[in-house]
């Protein structure tokens, strides 16, 4: 079970780090 979460929290963080990284580039 807590590799599952793990695994939530990293998929989590990664598409919220990709989501603003394209709002870094669109705002420029």
């Amino acid at each position: 079970m807590p590799m599952f979460w793990k695994t939530v929290w990293s998929f989590l963080f990664l598409y919220c780090f990709n989501s603003f990284l394209l709002c870094m580039i669109d705002c420029r």
